[in-house]
């Protein structure tokens, strides 16, 4: 995994990620995100990075859909305007919540390599304002 900073977009197979997404019919979106959020919640097992950081990043799509969720970078490859229409059903929200519960729980490789970076507040900071978010639309699913 090629990483280059402490954003949810900021490695290599997010980016190719976001790519297919961007070039994909916004209509289809949803399906790509609960697709992404799914393959992190299901996985049985030692789930790896690239799902791991596939569904962090789809977690953050979601909660900048919501009112108050935190923006998207400048640097992200998908308009703002088209993000903020999306409409997703909750248990896309909820999904999402369970996706970032999975990363940053035991069997995640994500978790271990920033624990081997010495930096795993830098997951947490990444994934705290995102689930902070996804609370207010969904505060009874379970989270992070």
């Amino acid at each position: 995994m090629g990483t280059w900073g402490e954003d949810p977009f900021d490695n290599d197979d997010v980016a190719d990620w976001v790519d297919e997404l961007a070039e994909t019919p916004r209509g289809e979106w949803p399906g790509m995100l609960r697709d992404a959020l799914t393959a992190a919640v299901e996985e049985d097992g030692y789930l790896e990075a690239p799902e791991g950081s596939i569904a962090v990043a789809a977690a953050a799509i979601v909660a900048a859909t919501l009112p108050g969720g935190p923006p998207l970078g400048d640097d992200v490859e998908l308009s703002g305007k088209d993000v903020a229409r999306l409409r997703l059903d909750r248990d896309v929200i909820v999904l999402a919540r369970q996706a970032l519960r999975r990363v940053a729980g035991e069997d995640s490789e994500l978790l271990d390599l920033w624990q081997e970076s010495d930096d795993v507040d830098a997951l947490h900071q990444q994934i705290e304002p995102i689930d902070r978010a996804l609370a207010s639309a969904a505060p009874d699913a379970p989270g992070h």
